[in-house]
């Protein structure tokens, strides 16, 4: 066998190897021609791009790719002729199908085709919105920690004081029940009640950086603390001309959880409900079984505005609120609440019909007839 034949076959072996880099990376890949016509294009830039090889190869760019990503390459084709540059490199989101998104890392490089000795464009396309998801998750994550531990650094810097300025106030109150030729008892009161709001906040602070212990939990019937809190909320209900509507299904099943802790979401979402209709209107609260996976679910419903779709993503971060004088940290708290007992905890709301909360938690044993009654 001749020298020559040799340096054939190695070649040929050597295009036959990078032809199954070629085919089977993961990295879309395409060449250009100096017109901006594709040449030729690996399955993963098809996938890219949800085409079809034959509806992309001996077409422009510009026929091919749309949108965001056209204009993209566009920008980079410009940079690349302008600035004489090796490559142009940039970091693009575009949504795909089923309104899905997909960020991509594309690269144009110029390279000088020997075979037909003319300039070509390689064009690279990485998919890196698994990367980009997990790195913002980790930052929420973060910054929500953060924001906890600040918060309650804070709440316990200033419950001190607080607390201090209440029992003073108490006994100033006390020392002027039986001689008040100023009135100045009526001051005190509104100041022991000021603080007393500010005291509220504070725990509420003190909230964000803690978790139910799992010890701690029992068997609650949620049929009941909904009643117990549609009881604490009668007034207000009434006040506005709010009807609320209850349906249980039975038989009821117990969640293991804290009392309290579920008090205070179910209390929040139908705080926020009443807030909702100013003018009056309805709440719908419904406590049903779930099989798969086995649980109760509970949907809080009413007929106000609904919620801006602009803010629709804001619901649940910390101190976020439309409230004049909110603080921002209902839902959020309600949410790590649930979240903290295994549960879910989401919403749908339409402008102008009203918005619905929905809670799933993880079911533990039936009630007996007496526990239900």
């Amino acid at each position: 066998m001749t020298t020559g034949t040799q340096n054939n076959q190695a070649e040929q072996l050597t295009h036959k190897k990078y032809q199954v880099y070629y085919q089977n990376s993961p990295i879309g890949i395409a060449i250009l021609d100096e017109q901006g016509n594709f040449v030729e294009t690996n399955p993963a830039f098809i996938d890219h791009l949800e085409s079809h090889n034959s509806q992309v190869v001996n077409c422009h760019y510009t026929e091919v790719v749309e949108g965001q990503m056209g204009e993209k390459l566009r920008s980079l084709f410009e940079i690349l002729i302008k600035n004489k540059l090796p490559y142009a490199k940039d970091v693009l989101s575009i949504k795909t199908s089923g309104d899905n998104h997909r960020i991509f890392e594309v690269t144009l490089s110029k390279f000088y085709d020997t075979d037909d000795q003319s300039f070509k464009t390689m064009l690279f396309t990485e998919d890196i919105t698994q990367q980009k998801d997990t790195h913002m998750a980790l930052l929420q994550s973060e910054k929500l920690a953060l924001t906890g531990r600040l918060a309650a650094s804070l709440a316990h810097e200033i419950n001190n004081p607080l607390q201090t300025s209440l029992g003073c106030l108490g006994l100033v109150d006390e020392m002027l029940q039986e001689n008040d030729d100023k009135g100045l008892t009526v001051y005190i009161k509104l100041a022991i009640e000021e603080l007393q709001r500010s005291a509220r906040i504070v725990k509420k602070l003190r909230d964000l950086n803690q978790s139910s212990d799992i010890s701690e939990r029992v068997p609650v019937n949620l049929g009941d603390i909904i009643e117990d809190v549609l009881v604490l909320t009668k007034n207000r209900l009434e006040d506005k001309g709010i009807m609320p509507l209850l349906a249980i299904e039975k038989p009821l099943m117990s969640i293991p959880a804290s009392k309290d802790q579920m008090q205070q979401v179910l209390l929040n979402l139908i705080m926020n409900a009443i807030d909702e209709l100013s003018d009056g209107g309805q709440i719908f609260l419904e406590l049903t079984k779930t099989n798969r996976p086995k649980g109760v679910a509970i949907k809080i419903r009413d007929t106000g505005n609904g919620i801006d779709p602009e803010i629709t993503h804001n619901i649940f971060d910390p101190f976020f609120t439309t409230k004049d004088g909110g603080l921002g940290l209902g839902l959020y708290i309600s949410k790590q609440i649930i979240e903290n007992h295994s549960g879910t905890m989401e919403f749908s709301s339409q402008p102008g019909k009203g918005t619905e909360f929905q809670i799933w938690l993880p079911a533990g044993e039936p009630f007996s007839e007496e526990e239900e009654s």
